[in-house]
């Protein structure tokens, strides 16, 4: 079974990118290349990067204004995400985000605020890390970590893996 985010394969196959030879793939029209050569380094457009940065805004916005009905618009239908870090499942798929945070009702931050975000390659799929703060109805906060795997979809890009990281200590030297 494939990789949900092998850049090469996804691409040729929406047919977003055209194939412009052995490894290499290009936009129309576009001067930049998304480049997977032949030890699957991917180079991700400046227009890419921008498009995940917003998706990935997006999500604070959605989940705070209660439209889960939206969750497609930031996940693959087959998306996992992985709450093992802070001793919670692998919630498989849209519907299961959409349940559990249905099921925290009145325990959901007001507040979902993600900054720093880093975009990058690696094996071949594009990843994201953000950091995030969830600003709970008391005032009180929490601070942690997503780390994302990306795929291009006929409707644009989708986190298609998020592992969500809590940060409960200090770095200590």
């Amino acid at each position: 079974m494939r990789n949900c985010c092998e850049l090469a394969e996804s691409f040729s196959q929406d047919g977003r990118l055209a194939d412009t030879g052995p490894g290499q793939t290009s936009r129309s029209g576009e001067t930049e290349t998304t480049t997977a050569g032949h030890d699957g380094a991917v180079t991700i457009s400046t227009e890419d990067r921008l498009a995940i940065h917003e998706l990935i805004a997006l999500h604070g916005h959605l989940m705070d204004e209660g439209q889960l009905d939206q969750l497609t618009q930031l996940f693959t239908d087959d998306v996992a995400y992985d709450l093992t870090p802070m001793d919670g499942p692998v919630l498989r798929g849209v519907d299961a985000v959409r349940q559990a945070a249905q099921d925290l009702g009145p325990r959901n931050p007001v507040a979902h605020l993600v900054t720093n975000t880093v975009v990058d390659e690696e094996g071949g799929s594009v990843i994201a890390r953000s950091k995030f703060l969830g600003v709970q109805r008391d005032g009180s906060f929490g601070s942690g970590t997503y780390d994302d795997q990306l795929r291009y979809t006929a409707d644009g890009w989708r986190i298609c893996t998020r592992r969500v990281s809590l940060r409960r200590e200090p770095l200590t030297p």
